[in-house]
């Protein structure tokens, strides 16, 4: 694997070094995605990441580019299982939110965390990690933007920005329909769009998907459970108004739901036995993993075996529902030289989820999540140009957003306190937040044109946040329960207490504002025709805020439970901030024929939001305890050999590490004593130097495509090879969550029989992850079971069938 990486990676160079043959013009309207070269036989792609229609090939920023074809020829699930073919991009479902990170650089799953990397569709921001999952439906493109998008997208995206761009209505009838089946899985998922044109000036799309699957997890214990199961559906419904040449009303409204059974499927990665662990102060260790260790031989089904086998000995159902309303309103109207847009967003989620803590064949621990969110944003811009010298744009920005959020453990909540403390006698615990957000933001750019070939571009963005929580915690009580897993009955809640136990409510409201001034600046130098020398700096910033049902702490009298402290230091977090630097290259030779592209980059961040010790407590929060870099090298190569046969290469090097952090020691450090209390501070070590999550040194992506025609068929294949070096997918870097490196190996054969009048369709074979690779998408410490793990994997191996039909 290391020969085809530094083979590629020498390719990549090469071509970088050789001489320009011919140039390819950067045109076309906003709702062009893609469009042949006029000379050569590759496809030109056209992006809007500066709000404006731009090929990417002129672009100054480090992007990949998906196309809408290539997504629905794939069959890929989600952004999920798309990120897999894209080095230096990691998407992942955890438990409370979902995780994005773009070169080593993202947000924990605590729920209060506003992603670094930022998710937008059709121009509107996302704020909760898990409406990703939703906006998988009828794309026209996904540009992924790497590096810090403060300047056009602002909204906390440090890291980076997906940006998702829904099909626009046809002027001429017309549709197109597809159907995968995996057998495996019992997976089905259904995709259609019709264009419907009314007149010249005003037409509709409307698009659906309708996915099921029974997942690919066995439950072992009773059999008859499903394990990551998905019944997922969405609609989307857009208009277009064009009311003359200079004025254009565009309208989508989404809804859709998500049902799921283990909606965080896992499998128990470690369970250890209890003479390799240090015993708890109640005397019992790793349970209730020692309790079923005990109590069911080697070769039961309800025994834990300690292997990433898709094998689950969960107790009972993990519902999880979701439901989802997007409506969002592009106005364009020209006034003479210049344009306004108007861009408004609302959008609202429901979420709720339920775990089995345990995850063993005695229900004991269980955890039940709510999720509300809802928001409004509007954004205004003008964008004009001075003669041929300076393009420029101008606007403000706000939005508001209104977050509920629910949590409850029971029966037997909270253990010993990270065995440093005597048990407590807390049984339960029911919270809840109540959170509002309000953005404001005032944003300008624009690109002088030094010379025919020379420009320079600048941007400012001032952004003020205010946020506001309102915090109630219920705790309910009842002595000597732990450290017997004696019948104590169901503890469900009412209203708000736990009927027959001592019930403690400890309300907290506390406020935050942050706010920054954003700069960029960039340098942009044509060498020749087609190619693009260019350098930036960028300044980011993502505001603080507040975790939620992490930053209570309490004494060792649990009738009494009560904050570390009531100031905001004690359970807020302040600001994220970087200060990024990039240059690169982009070449386009032998008439469209040949794509090279060179990235380097170099980011810093500081006051990186991360979950680490509160030493007065010994309970882990949300707070600014860190520094990290993320500096290396994307390459990029794309080359038609000749009419049909495409090859291309897409690799990443990375060095991103922590600078400054002093974090949580790992659950096998405290269970086995190894902990080195770094600073005398007990359950904390130095992690200064270690790498990021999600970072490995090293990914690439290697693919090769044929079609060809004999008669009037059409013949396709195409194939790709996924390779990344391991890496810690927990930020305590316990050993237990490091992914050793792996490849994927996908490919589709697809044949395209003669149309049918003017319906064109095609049959194809697809298969997934063929050589079997087995790897954990995410990892965390089995609460109720100090010193055991689960994680969560990522699909078997799988071969389906598609067909397609577009008319």
């Amino acid at each position: 694997m290391r020969g085809i990486f530094a083979a590629v990676s020498l390719s990549a160079v090469a071509t970088l070094l050789a001489a320009p043959v011919a140039a390819q013009d950067a045109v076309g309207g906003d709702d062009a995605a893609t469009r042949d070269t006029e000379a050569g036989e590759g496809t030109e792609i056209f992006v809007t990441a500066r709000k404006r229609s731009e090929s990417v090939q002129k672009v100054p920023i480090s992007i990949s580019v998906t196309t809408g074809e290539e997504i629905a020829e794939s069959g890929v699930r989600g952004l999920e299982e798309l990120s897999q073919t894209l080095p230096g991009v990691n998407i992942s479902k955890g438990g409370a939110s979902d995780q994005l990170f773009i070169r080593g650089i993202g947000s924990g799953f605590n729920g209060g965390f506003e992603q670094a990397v930022g998710t937008y569709v059709d121009g509107i921001y996302l704020g909760r990690s898990r409406n990703t999952r939703a906006a998988f439906l009828d794309v026209a493109r996904l540009e992924v933007l790497k590096g810090p998008q403060t300047t056009f997208f602002g909204n906390s995206s440090i890291g980076g920005a997906l940006s998702i761009t829904s099909q626009d209505p046809g002027y001429d009838f017309g549709g197109n329909a597809s159907a995968v089946y995996i057998p495996r899985f019992g997976e089905t998922d259904f995709n259609a769009a019709v264009d419907l044109p009314v007149t010249d000036r005003l037409r509709f799309r409307v698009a659906g998907r309708k996915f099921d699957s029974q997942g690919f997890y066995e439950e072992t214990v009773s059999g008859a459970l499903d394990i990551g199961t998905a019944d997922d559906w969405a609609i989307r419904v857009t208009g277009i108004f064009e009311a003359s040449e200079d004025f254009e009303i565009k309208v989508k409204y989404a809804t859709g739901g998500a049902r799921a059974n283990g909606g965080f499927a896992a499998d128990v990665f470690v369970c250890p036995l209890p003479a390799n662990f240090a015993l708890a102060p109640n005397g019992q260790a790793g349970r209730p993993c020692a309790v079923n260790l005990a109590s069911y031989p080697v070769g039961d089904p309800r025994r834990f075996d300690n292997q990433l086998d898709f094998r689950s000995q969960t107790s009972g159902d993990e519902p999880t529902r979701s439901d989802f309303e997007s409506l969002n309103a592009t106005i364009t109207l020209g006034l003479g030289s210049v344009t306004l847009t108007s861009v408004t967003g609302w959008s609202k989620s429901n979420f709720s989820e339920s775990q089995d803590l345990d995850q063993s064949v005695d229900l004991l621990f269980q955890t039940n999540q709510i999720d509300n969110f809802e928001a409004f944003s509007q954004e205004l811009r003008l964008a004009g140009n001075i003669g041929d010298t300076i393009d420029w744009i101008a606007g403000g920005y706000f939005q508001d957003e209104d977050i509920f959020f629910q949590g409850g453990v029971s029966p037997l909540f909270i253990p010993a306190v990270r065995n440093q403390r005597t048990p407590t006698t807390s049984i339960g615990n029911f919270t809840w937040d109540i959170s509002d957000h309000k953005t404001y933001s005032a944003f300008s750019s624009f690109v002088a044109n030094v010379s025919d070939s020379f420009r320079i571009n600048a941007g400012l963005r001032y952004t003020k946040v205010d946020k506001r929580i309102t915090n109630e915690n219920f705790w309910a009580t009842f002595p000597s329960v732990f450290g017997s897993l004696g019948n104590i009955g169901d503890l469900t809640r009412t209203g708000f207490t736990f009927p027959g136990f001592a019930t403690v409510n400890t309300p907290v409201s506390a406020e935050i504002s942050d706010d920054a001034w954003l700069p960029s600046f960039g340098l942009e130098l044509d060498i020749g025709e087609d190619g693009l020398l260019y350098a930036s700096y960028t300044r980011g910033f993502k505001a603080g805020g507040f975790p939620f049902s992490e930053r209570f702490v309490f004494n060792d009298n649990p009738a009494t439970p009560q904050l570390g402290d009531s100031n905001l230091a004690s359970f807020g977090f302040g600001p994220e901030r970087v200060n990024a630097y990039e240059a690169g290259f982009k070449g386009t030779w032998l008439d469209g024929a040949l794509k090279t592209n060179l990235t380097l980059f170099w980011s810093d961040y500081t006051g990186v939001q991360q979950s680490v010790l509160d030493p007065g407590t010994f309970i882990f929060t949300v707070q600014n305890a860190a520094a990290s870099r993320s500096r290396g090298i994307e390459m990029e190569l794309g080359y038609t050999v000749v009419d049909g046969l495409t090859f291309s290469a897409d690799v990443t090097l990375m060095d991103a590490e922590f600078r400054d952090f002093v974090g949580q020691c790992s659950e096998t450090q405290l269970q086995t004593r190894t902990c080195p209390n770094t600073g005398g501070v007990n359950g904390a070590q130095n992690l200064t130097g270690n790498e990021t999550t999600f970072a490995p040194s090293y990914a690439g992506n290697l693919r090769a495509a044929y079609e060809t025609e004999i008669g009037e068929w059409k013949l396709n294949f195409d194939t790709s090879l996924f390779f990344t070096d391991g890496y810690f997918i927990q930020s305590d870097f316990d050993p237990f969550s490091f992914v050793e490196d792996f490849t994927l190996w996908n490919a589709r054969i697809a044949i395209a029989p003669p149309p049918i009048g003017d319906l064109d369709w095609e049959l194809a074979i697809l298969g997934r992850n063929l050589g079997g690779t087995t790897y954990s998408t995410f990892c965390n410490d089995l609460t109720s079971s100090p010193g055991s793990h689960r994680c969560s994997l990522a699909p078997p191996r799988s071969i389906g069938a598609q067909v397609s039909f577009k008319w």
